[in-house]
């Protein structure tokens, strides 16, 4: 605090509700980003550091125990390394709960996050977060700047924010879509090699009256299309299993 008084001790709170909605989540796992560098997304960190001339700026997507930073500029280390914090390290999972932007010009002084550990570690002064969406409205996290020192931030420059970041959500939409279309490439891809297993069982189940030669045919067709071995076995008439192929 900034009127002399004694520093209180950091309290540890629960994360947001909205962190753990399955339905975000789903679409967080959709984008296939994680704590690794992504060009396009260091590019939008870019601009906004240069644009606001401020020394950190993060692409922040939040987990439900976790914030990553597939875009990242200016973080001190090991964060930088490390391209992810816990949640008691993080601002941007509160724009995940309010669902708006958040301006701080010196989050000391704002309740919300006074106890939170970026103040500390990362030197988080003075901060502005706007959301960051998919189609459906869910915020996945935040385009942050970061200052750390007080700044009383400018209309200009949260309009250039949220412009920032609606072409950021717009970029995470297009990686979910792609997501979204490679999975169902894969379940075409599926569907097509079981109707090929089911035609090539039924030509060989027909192609001789041989229980023997047939139950051997099987077995070849199994592996390795589907496994590495099979065990076929029938049961007789006294229903007890007998082993017939492997």
């Amino acid at each position: 605090m900034t009127d002399g008084s004694p520093a209180s001790p950091r309290r540890s709170t629960a994360p947001p509700p909205a962190l753990g909605d399955a339905a975000r989540l789903r679409a967080l796992a959709d984008t296939g980003l994680d704590a690794v560098p992504d060009e396009a997304f260091d590019r939008f960190a870019r601009l906004v550091s240069d644009l606001l001339e401020v020394p950190v700026a993060l692409v922040s997507l939040v987990s439900a125990d976790r914030q990553f930073f597939p875009g990242a500029v200016g973080l001190p280390e090991p964060w930088s390394q490390r391209r992810q914090t816990p949640l008691s390290h993080s601002f941007c999972q509160h724009v995940v709960d309010i669902e708006v932007p958040m301006v701080l010009p010196d989050a000391r002084l704002y309740p919300r996050v006074r106890d939170n550990l970026a103040i500390d570690d990362l030197g988080v002064v003075a901060y502005a977060g706007m959301p960051l969406t998919d189609l459906s409205g869910r915020v996945l996290g935040s385009l942050c700047a970061i200052d750390n020192k007080p700044r009383a931030w400018t209309a200009g420059q949260l309009r250039t924010l949220a412009d920032l970041a609606a072409a950021c959500s717009s970029e995470l939409r297009l990686r979910i879509a792609l997501d979204g279309a490679q999975e169902a490439r894969r379940r075409v891809v599926r569907a097509h090699e079981r109707l090929e297993l089911l035609a090539g069982v039924s030509e060989t189940l027909a192609g001789t009256l041989d229980v023997g030669t047939s139950l051997r045919r099987l077995a070849a067709t199994m592996v390795p299309l589907l496994a590495d071995w099979c065990l076929l076995t029938l049961v007789g008439p006294s229903g007890q299993p007998r082993e017939v192929v492997a």
